[in-house]
């Protein structure tokens, strides 16, 4: 991601730390309800 993630900070006034904050909740949101899903 490199420079697009700086792009992308500078597109929405956030730091790179906070986009990868963001990206990994999102990672772990999505696994979650991957798991949710085989459970049923």
């Amino acid at each position: 991601l490199g420079n697009d993630i700086n792009e992308i900070a500078r597109e929405f006034g956030l730091t790179t730390r906070r986009i990868r904050d963001l990206l990994a909740e999102l990672n772990s949101s999505a696994r979650t309800l991957a798991l949710d899903d085989d459970d049923e």
